[in-house]
């Protein structure tokens, strides 16, 4: 992913934008934090996470997003718990995560590892 994803708000909408290869086709879900974060599972596994809106500076920063490699098939289901607190992926490959998130420090985020781990060995999670 070069530039990773490119942020821009509009009037009452937001637009994000990925680049795409054959092998990365784009998003599966997104989620909406609570507080303004953004998660978003891909095509190719990772969970994107954009720092909140508010916060972003519109240049294509690496530092406005989180990209986590985790799941090896398509990351189909990104979810917050209620109060923002914890992060769910499920994906293709069998696999449930879940995360926990940080909302005062985004960057204390970088080094997260999933607390949880289902391995579904019946197949989608």
């Amino acid at each position: 992913m070069n530039n990773g994803g490119v942020v821009k708000q509009h009037q009452k909408h937001l637009t994000l934008k990925v680049e795409s290869t054959a092998a990365n086709k784009g998003f599966s879900s997104i989620e909406f934090h609570p507080e303004g974060f953004i998660a978003a599972g891909t095509n190719w596994g990772s969970i994107v996470i954009w720092n909140k809106l508010s916060e972003i500076e519109l240049k294509k920063s690496d530092r406005d997003r989180i990209i986590k490699n985790e799941h090896s098939k398509d990351c189909h289901l990104t979810l917050w718990n209620k109060d923002g607190t914890m992060l769910l992926s499920a994906s293709f490959d069998g696999t449930a995560k879940v995360w926990p998130w940080n909302s005062v420090n985004f960057d204390a985020n970088r080094t997260m590892s999933s607390i949880f781990i289902f391995d579904g060995e019946l197949g989608r999670v």
